[in-house]
């Protein structure tokens, strides 16, 4: 599924389309990976690009660590997983900007082959997302962290893989 995307556009080439305040320091990235950070849009601040790790650290969780996959949130099975059920209900939603994701083709030789796709026409495009807060106990320090809803693979995409992250555009009027 979607375990790695990419946001390697500028940030000028960004604000044009999502003209919002950045929080943290943005460096493009063509592997976004389980763990690094990508820039969303949440809910709760929807004027504010946030930087947050990939991968859902449940507020329940004992530490940070990520111990089975939280990073993909099947629309279909959202409200009855305990881990993303609350998330949705509370209005924990974001919007993860991105140009590009990889899914990866399994080859005969049991090597996998990845696939970056883009969205033709478009410098950057939105995925749906849920978010969490985590706080450690002992130092109550916030953690902040999100993964990617995913639907049905298109054609395109239904070749290598049969799920990819639903993909919201931003419409200008």
């Amino acid at each position: 599924m979607c375990a790695r995307y990419t946001l390697t556009a500028e940030q000028k080439e960004i604000l044009r389309s999502y003209p919002f305040q950045f929080t943290g320091e943005y460096q493009p990235d063509g592997n976004i990976a389980i763990t690094d950070d990508g820039f969303v849009i949440t809910s709760d601040e929807p004027e504010i690009v946030q930087s947050m790790s990939f991968g859902i650290v449940p507020y329940w969780a004992k530490s940070t660590d990520l111990k089975y996959d939280t990073w993909n949130i099947r629309c279909e099975e959202v409200l009855e997983k305990p881990t993303f059920a609350p998330l949705l209900k509370n209005h924990k939603t974001c919007l993860i900007i991105a140009d590009g994701f990889y899914e990866f083709e399994k080859l005969t030789d049991g090597t996998k082959q990845p696939w970056r796709f883009t969205v033709t026409g478009r410098k950057t495009f939105l995925m749906a997302g849920l978010w969490s807060e985590w706080v450690n106990s002992e130092t109550k320090e916030t953690f902040r962290s999100f993964g990617i809803m995913t639907t049905e693979a298109n054609k395109m995409v239904g070749k290598i893989h049969e799920k990819k992250g639903c993909q919201l555009f931003y419409l200008e009027v």
